[in-house]
């Protein structure tokens, strides 16, 4: 039992089956934590009804009613504009006061996310959350994320998503260096999407590229290879249904090949452990309860057609956050791991300080200095398109022909022009550097 006083909000009105859903499960977890105070946001008399209906038995909970729910087909704008007084909106407000709390919801994703992001805020340094739960592996577990948040990112999202991911292992498993995966079709470096290209380019050039294990391909992903993967909301969330679905497969046809005869009955029997184990270890009931790593608060996302069991697990993990301080810790290591990632960018004042440093020129003339190799190269650049400098490098521009992409902002389909990128190929001598210190 905890000496701390521990409140959880809970949406009642939100998935599949509520509120009695939601409410069967705050009645199986309170059963096991009496410590605990739940705020219940919803229709007061609905939930009423079912408490009375079906003779549940909570501890320490008050219900606040709620005017409005958010349905599953509601857009951003009537999130935004026509939800305030619905169990999504008032939950979060609760605990945006009380930021050592947190709240679980069954409800629209799209809504938690929105209201999230708007009530709670994000972190300092993260542009979008991520949902994030543990799946299976032979490792015991592994973090995945994004599992839905986010249709389209960015290479500096999946870089932020590797940030976060590797500041909340720590805290959760700080005995195991964890090895990081981005979810492609195929391991080689050339395959896949181009903005799954340049996120492997960014890892591997930040702090986390010891831990970077490059692409992984979904059927690699229970092996325990990798213990933070990563993927874009769309693709996660497609993998996670899939899994679902082959584990309410195995289950039911195992029930079904154990109950066929008085023999298989027997083996049931002796099995029972085993198979209990087993059942344990794919059940997504057990995982259920994703958190919204990224937000400035807790938030904790249960599947909508969860049962009352899977909801207590979400709760569950709800309470842990809370009991171990989980999101403070993540703030913190997350900005230790951005600082230490951003420790090398250098911008030309600190080359030109550094210049000053070293060779006793004036600040002024370094700066001149800086600017005018800049200069040369981008003049070169417009020229010839290609630019080498001895011992150090090459530049060289190509041409990327135009494509269709997406508005991250309105979902529609827009032109995105020809345009130029610029490569860069290091030397040799730089090359032999860096794998010298591989070698030491």
């Amino acid at each position: 039992m905890s000496n701390r006083q521990i409140t959880i909000a809970v949406d009642a009105m939100g998935g599949e089956n509520s509120p009695y859903k939601c409410l069967k499960g705050i009645e199986i977890f309170s059963s096991k934590k009496l410590d605990v105070n739940f705020k219940i946001y919803g229709d007061e008399v609905l939930l009423l009804k079912s408490i009375k209906d079906n003779n549940l038995h909570i501890n320490n909970y008050e219900i606040i009613n709620c005017s409005e729910n958010v349905l599953d087909d509601d857009n951003a704008n009537t999130i935004l504009r026509s939800r305030k007084n619905s169990s999504i909106y008032k939950g979060l407000s609760f605990v945006k006061e009380n930021s050592e709390f947190g709240f679980v919801s069954a409800g629209n994703t799209a809504a938690l996310m929105i209201l999230s992001r708007l009530i709670l805020g994000m972190i300092e340094g993260v542009n979008r959350p991520a949902i994030c739960s543990k799946i299976p592996s032979h490792n015991s577990f592994s973090l995945m994320m994004d599992l839905g948040a986010n249709v389209y990112v960015s290479a500096e999202n999946l870089l932020q998503f590797a940030l976060m991911g590797y500041a909340y292992f720590s805290i959760i498993d700080p005995k195991r260096n964890p090895k990081i995966g981005l979810i492609n079709i195929g391991t080689e470096n050339n395959k896949g999407l181009e903005f799954l290209q340049e996120a492997h380019d960014l890892i591997s050039n930040s702090f986390l590229k010891d831990n970077f294990i490059g692409f992984i391909e979904p059927n690699k992903i229970t092996h325990g290879i990798c213990d933070i993967i990563l993927s874009d909301g769309y693709t996660g969330n497609i993998i996670l249904k899939t899994a679902e679905g082959l584990s309410d497969f195995i289950t039911t046809n195992l029930k079904d090949v154990f109950t066929k005869s008085i023999i298989n009955k027997l083996s049931s029997k002796i099995l029972e452990k085993d198979l209990k184990n087993f059942k344990n270890l794919i059940d997504p009931d057990e995982y259920n309860g994703a958190t919204l790593l990224g937000i400035n608060g807790i938030s904790v996302k249960s599947h909508g057609n969860a049962s009352p069991y899977a909801f207590s697990c979400a709760i569950n993990n709800c309470y842990d956050f809370i009991l171990n301080n989980l999101n403070k810790k993540i703030i913190e290591n997350f900005k230790s791991w951005q600082k230490m990632n951003n420790q090398n960018n250098f911008t030309r004042d600190d080359i030109a300080e550094s210049l000053h440093t070293d060779f006793g020129l004036t600040k002024k003339d370094c700066i001149i200095f800086v600017n005018d190799i800049i200069d040369i190269i981008i003049e070169g650049l417009k020229k010839d398109g290609y630019v080498k400098i001895h011992n150090f490098g090459s530049f060289k521009v190509i041409r990327k022909k135009s494509r269709i992409g997406r508005n991250p902002k309105t979902m529609e389909d827009v032109i995105i022009s020809d345009r130029n990128v610029l490569k860069f190929k290091p030397s040799k001598m730089i090359l032999d550097h860096i794998n010298k210190l591989n070698e030491s």
